[in-house]
């Protein structure tokens, strides 16, 4: 019997028929190319249309928005029944707890304050939970807005004891949006 021949695997940077480390060159490989002149990559055209089926971008904000509204932070608003258990697992992923009221508590990491995670088992003010909440930076602003829009507004316009001027809004997909403003 004869023995069998084993073959030995190339190395990864090597192409069939090419010395080793040496790739064949593409046309954007222009070695003469000055360092900070553009690569010559194949780009989409910017006036490309979408793709079938997909919206254009919009260029300019629907009618009643708010231009220029600072938006701070966009966070989730989890329903727990445990916040300990919530609390334990989220710091193993780096947040630290900067509120808790008993009713609510919130998450935030360290060196970003603004990423955060709320969780609560109930509100205390308001008939329903909020999905998530948006802080705005004029709340009043916002809140007219919604209500010259014709959204629901399931929560009014609140300035509630823990130091927040806030409202909740039925977003189109049925989720609740607490809008809110730290006061003073």
């Amino acid at each position: 019997m004869r023995p069998r021949r084993t073959r030995t695997a190339a190395p990864r940077t090597a192409v069939r028929g090419m010395p080793d480390g040496v790739r064949p060159r593409r046309p954007y490989d222009a070695p003469d190319r000055p360092p900070d002149a553009p690569s010559g990559r194949p780009r989409l055209a910017a006036s490309r249309a979408p793709p079938r089926g997909c919206a254009a971008p919009r260029l300019s904000p629907p009618a009643g928005s708010l231009r220029g509204m600072a938006i701070r932070r966009v966070v989730p608003d989890i329903k727990t029944e445990s916040f300990e258990a919530s609390r334990v697992f989220y710091e193993r992923l780096g947040f630290e707890e900067v509120m808790n009221l008993g009713w609510v508590m919130a998450l935030a990491a360290p060196g970003n304050p603004t990423a955060q995670l709320i969780f609560m088992d109930r509100d205390a003010s308001a008939p329903v939970e909020p999905d998530m909440s948006i802080e705005v930076e004029d709340v009043d602003a916002a809140h007219e807005a919604m209500r010259a829009a014709g959204a629901e507004i399931v929560h009014p316009l609140t300035d509630e004891e823990w130091g927040v001027r806030r409202f909740f809004v039925r977003d189109p997909n049925g989720q609740v949006v607490n809008v809110v403003a730290h006061r003073g």
